[in-house]
């Protein structure tokens, strides 16, 4: 079973591609803690607002404070880890201020 996680952090690079069957995907690079991570946004598996921003407009996400719900998966072949991005979202004061008065 995968479990659904969310990490607040920085999108350094998006990089759309297509993959051998045509379909559209972003290949992310985020800032993880000190390192950066590549991150993989599938266009049939994001939230139809993430999908339209990494179209149209994805530099709106670039070096903004972002939060990232993906699943953390094991690679095929069992060496590493994937990170398969479901949605990104800005972190905005507003975005911020609700969640400290929850």
């Amino acid at each position: 079973m995968n479990t659904e996680l969310t990490a607040k952090t920085t999108i350094n690079d998006i990089e759309p591609k297509l993959d051998k069957n045509q379909n559209l995907y972003f290949k992310l690079l985020v800032k993880w803690n000190e390192n950066t991570q590549t991150f993989y946004a599938f266009s049939h598996n994001l939230s139809a607002e993430t999908l339209q921003t990494l179209k149209e407009t994805p530099e709106q996400f670039i070096n903004q404070l972002v939060l990232i719900t993906y699943e953390k998966l094991e690679n095929k072949d069992e060496n590493g880890t994937f990170f398969k991005v479901k949605q990104i979202q800005l972190i905005t004061a507003v975005y911020l201020f609700k969640k400290i008065s929850q």
